[in-house]
């Protein structure tokens, strides 16, 4: 099945450029390359093989090594679900329309198969990661600045490899590194936040604990106080801005306060369509050096944003909670309801009909724009549930906004 789907997605690849791929370490996703790998060859195509590595660093090599695609594989030890991301030559994940069309390949297994002479090679490349953080170290700026106040940083991950990554980054840029391993020994991660919120509090200019796949972290300031995920998000298009960029590329559920941060700095703001295959296609075009393109570090690469971040804050003389504190207010609210994939057409179509006369934006989903403020009801791509993004003028609408729509909704999904 595996090798099949190998075969399958390398037909849909250039094949004079090699396919780079790598996992989280697991038994079960080792297990799962080596088959994929063999349909792959089997098909006629080049393997670069990263053998263990978090999916930001097989991205920034798919563009160093010029590969056609990526393939990440990721699982647990402790259950049975295999998660297999499909990486484009720009680094970003593969769009709605070539999944299908690797699906439909599949079905049919409409693939070539090569003769014994033509099958493709296998090259295994180890410890990527150490070219990985060279080219990080040649792009950060001033870094003689770190090295003379020596920050503390305090990092923890259930990701071993992501985990010693990021050590040894912010060690070679002059930071004092701290690692908290005590991770595992709490049942939910709630009480490990609250945990770890107590250890930033310990003298660290901030702290993070980095998801497995070294993408996204949890953020704590100097003083303990976890940063929200849509403050942050805010925070990283003002540095971004600081780094040099002109162009934000933001999902189209971002607040309204991103404009404000853009008209204060003369920048413009381009929104896209919120799922991370459209957000990344989009970033990751824009510059062929992956360490120039700052937006993208901050949203898709915890590991290197732990440096990023430090840099600006040291250049800059502020700390973590001085810099949100310069972020424009907003007010927004996050909401979701179970939908079953049949009723998602029926209950949009109806939300756009019971709202002719009123202003109404079908970009994405549907957004209902008010005097008080706006909603946008989104399905999600691949889970029977509706999101609902609400933002207000102030505290008070956003919550009339959210209550409003919800019972709406609650109302539409009782009565077919």
């Amino acid at each position: 099945m595996a090798s099949l789907i190998g075969s399958a997605f390398a037909s849909t690849c250039k094949k004079h450029l090699p396919i780079l791929i790598c996992t989280n370490g697991s038994r079960s996703s080792v297990a799962i390359k080596q088959s994929i790998v063999a349909g792959i060859i089997a098909s006629g195509y080049k393997v670069l093989d990263l053998d263990h590595e978090p999916l930001n660093v097989l991205r920034y090599a798919v563009r160093f090594y010029k590969g056609s695609a990526g393939i990440y594989i990721s699982s647990k030890n402790t259950d049975n679900l295999i998660n297999i991301q499909f990486i484009n030559e720009f680094g970003a994940n593969i769009d709605r329309k070539s999944e299908k069309k690797i699906d439909q390949i599949f079905v049919r297994e409409d693939f070539q198969r090569c003769s014994a002479y033509n099958i493709g090679s296998i090259i295994n490349i180890k410890n990527f990661y150490e070219l990985y953080i060279q080219n990080c170290l040649n792009n950060i700026k001033d870094i003689e600045k770190i090295r003379v106040k020596a920050p503390k940083i305090l990092i923890s991950s259930l990701d071993e490899r992501g985990a010693l990554i990021t050590s040894l980054l912010l060690e070679s840029i002059g930071c004092k590194v701290s690692m908290d391993y005590n991770i595992n020994k709490f049942s939910n991660i709630e009480g490990y936040i609250n945990y770890f919120s107590e250890q930033v509090k310990s003298g660290f200019l901030f702290g993070v604990i980095i998801n497995n796949s070294c993408e996204n972290f949890i953020l704590f300031d100097e003083n303990g106080v976890l940063v929200k995920q849509d403050i942050y998000k805010l925070l990283t298009y003002l540095i971004s801005i600081k780094y040099g960029e002109n162009e934000l590329i933001v999902p189209y559920t971002t607040s309204y306060a991103v404009e404000d941060i853009a008209n204060k700095y003369k920048v413009k703001v381009s929104r896209v369509k919120s799922n991370n295959a459209e957000i990344l296609n989009q970033m990751l075009s824009k510059t062929d050096n992956l360490y120039l393109n700052v937006q993208y570090i901050l949203n898709f690469d915890a590991i290197l944003s732990t440096a990023y971040i430090t840099a600006f804050l040291i250049n800059n003389n502020i700390t973590l909670s001085e810099a949100i504190n310069t972020l424009p207010k907003f007010y927004t609210k996050q909401h979701e309801l179970k939908c079953a994939f049949s009723d998602r057409g029926r209950i949009i179509r109806q939300i756009i009909e019971q709202n002719k006369q009123n202003n109404l934006e079908l970009y994405e989903g549907v957004k209902l724009i008010t005097e008080k403020g706006y909603a946008i009801i989104l399905p999600d791509d691949h889970k029977p549930i509706l999101k609902i993004y609400i933002e207000g003028y102030n505290q008070e609408f956003a919550d009339d906004i959210a209550d409003n729509v919800i019972n709406k909704l609650n109302r539409m999904l009782k009565n077919p």
